[in-house]
């Protein structure tokens, strides 16, 4: 048997769950083995920006890597027939070859070139990334220097900055609902948002300048505060990170150093290095125009941004206090989400992160024990506290398909769901659900329908309907939920809704609910065949699981998704 060892390649289904155990088994020596690598830089900002220090499985290759090498050895340990492994990467084609050698296995190795149109792709990425990404920077500064007569006037009074995402439509609202309605006129005017634009193509900048400068929010544009040498800086990034001098530290006896210059060499993560480093040197401009910036609190995620947000506010407003907002639950293989011991160190994190439930804060804290961490609200979620409207009656046996914006994840989930509905799915017709059985596909708020069917491989099927309007109002009509890596799982069991988690058919599954929470509530599924089992299941269950089922899922609200409150929100921005 042949394995596709790329980073994005298929691995045989029977093998997916060992990969996943063996993955886990390695973590610890994994992150061993990255916090080594990174001592060895020291704090150099080019580093903590770059996609290989994000310690990311879904960013960067380098824990699929790892995983491999590790992979390869249980199974050539279990002596499974495994004759030959492939891999499109020229550094991980050298570091296999020597790994077996070592190990005298009998298997070979197998550089997979890229065709001509993967070559020509990596080439526009390259050229996109160092050319047209300074570009839009610039255009986009330009943008706001043309508006900046219509900038607001701002207090000389102690301010509080937030730093979270502005979408195209739903703002930083998306993140922090209710945060407002808790504060005072006086409170709100020391209240400023930065926006982290997601979502967002150039041509719209001009409208979404406007906007701001129009609205009755308080905001601060980093545009408005940047020079063109900052930009100049940001984008020497280029070749500052290939300067970098790298220890040989070995990873089960091997050299994994070529992956990452491999990794930085693609230039493949450019585009987020820039804005990393255009937000370090904007905190360092604030500190320039002696605003009295008194605490900042950033939407964190632990990413190459909030590290040049954080790197900024201690270098340069070393006397405020800096929270990072953690409003969702991580996933195992989520390494980055959660700071280490070195990052803390070497200042890159805030001082204090906030997570949204008690049980969330041991999870926080698993590479840095020291860190502090707090409870506070969960702005997104408060939807689960309040009653689920009744379900209208007579109703179809309604499945509520959630869709993550990653294409891959997105594509796994409906060709499970496809395979389901090609198998053809039997469930009881019972009187609660005569209408049978409706698919309501809810889409993540940057995706339309129609890039969504026009990216899914092959025919899109009739049977699924897309839902638009409030989760919460989606969630209401639900009986079941189906998703994948995403914490609207969560969101789901908090309310009573069973969930389906779909797991990837080729490597690792992104898993986002807790060991800890009761495996009657969901289910984890790989194949068509398991998720109609699964559906089964639950439309099945009796009154009395039910009722279990609801209970356990209050214990899921209670552990998670911490109530909004004056105290929370007025807690959390230091006004008590």
């Amino acid at each position: 048997m042949q394995l596709n060892f790329c980073w994005k390649g298929k691995l045989p289904s029977q093998y997916v769950p060992l990969f996943n155990a063996t993955a886990k088994n390695i973590s610890p020596q994994f992150m061993e083995w990255f916090t080594a690598v990174s001592e060895s830089q020291g704090r150099s900002l080019d580093w903590w920006v770059c996609n290989p220090s994000t310690r990311s499985p879904i960013m960067s290759p380098l824990f699929h890597y790892c995983c491999f090498l590790a992979f390869l050895q249980e199974l050539m340990e279990r002596n499974e027939p495994i004759v030959a492994v492939r891999t499109d990467s020229k550094a991980f084609h050298k570091i296999l070859s020597h790994f077996i050698r070592v190990n005298s296995w009998p298997v070979r190795v197998v550089y997979e070139p890229p065709s001509l149109l993967q070559r020509l792709r990596s080439t526009l990425i390259q050229w996109y990334q160092r050319w047209v990404v300074p570009r839009d920077r610039l255009h986009r500064w330009w943008l706001a220097q043309r508006s900046v007569s219509q900038k607001k006037a701002i207090p000389f009074k102690p301010l509080t900055l937030i730093y979270t995402y502005y979408f195209r439509d739903a703002a930083e609202s998306h993140n922090f609902p209710g945060l407002l309605d808790t504060l005072s006129d006086e409170e709100q005017a020391t209240l400023y948002f930065v926006p982290k634009f997601y979502g967002i193509y150039p041509r719209e900048f001009r409208k979404i300048f406007e906007q701001i400068r129009q609205s009755s929010k308080n905001y601060l544009l980093p545009e408005d505060y940047l020079r063109l040498s900052d930009y100049w800086y940001a984008w020497s990034h280029l070749w500052r990170i290939r300067r970098l001098r790298w220890k040989s530290i070995p990873f089960l006896g091997v050299d994994l150093v070529p992956l990452i210059q491999e990794e930085i060499e693609s230039d493949r993560s450019l585009e987020s290095a820039v804005d990393a480093l255009l937000i370090y040197r904007f905190v360092q401009r604030l500190r320039e125009s002696d605003l009295p910036v008194k605490r900042v609190m950033n939407w964190f995620q632990n990413q190459v941004m909030d590290r040049g947000w954080s790197a900024g506010f201690h270098q340069h407003f070393s006397q405020a206090t800096s929270v990072g907002y953690q409003a969702f639950v991580g996933m195992f293989w989520q390494f980055n989400l959660y700071p280490m011991q070195l990052e803390k160190r070497h200042r890159l994190v805030p001082n204090e992160v906030a997570v949204t439930g008690n049980a969330l804060v041991t999870p926080t804290q698993q590479f840095c024990s020291g860190l502090k961490v707090s409870v506070v609200p969960a702005f997104r979620f408060q939807g689960v506290w309040r009653e689920r409207k009744p379900i209208e009656k007579p109703h179809p046996y309604t499945i509520l398909i959630a869709l993550t914006s990653m294409l891959g994840p997105r594509n796994e989930v409906l060709s499970v769901v496809h395979g389901c509905l090609q198998t053809g799915l039997h469930l009881p017709q019972t009187s609660p659900n005569p209408q049978g059985v409706r698919f309501a596909v809810k889409l993540h708020p940057i995706n339309t329908p129609e890039q969504v069917r026009r990216e899914f491989p092959g025919t899109w099927p009739d049977a699924l309907e897309f839902v638009t309007g409030n989760f919460q109002d989606c969630l209401d009509q639900a009986d079941v939920l189906v998703s994948s890596g995403s914490s609207v799982s969560m969101e789901a069991l908090a309310q009573g809704v069973p969930s389906v988690v779909v797991g990837s058919q080729s490597g690792l599954s992104y898993i986002p609910i807790p060991d800890e929470v009761d495996e009657g509530l969901w289910r984890l599924c790989y194949t068509p065949k398991e998720l109609s089992a699964a559906l089964e299941y639950f439309q099945s269950r009796d009154p009395a699981t039910l009722q279990n089922h609801r209970k356990l899922g209050d214990a899921v609200r209670e552990g998670y998704f911490a109530k909004l409150t004056s105290h929370g929100v007025r807690q959390l921005l230091n006004l008590e």
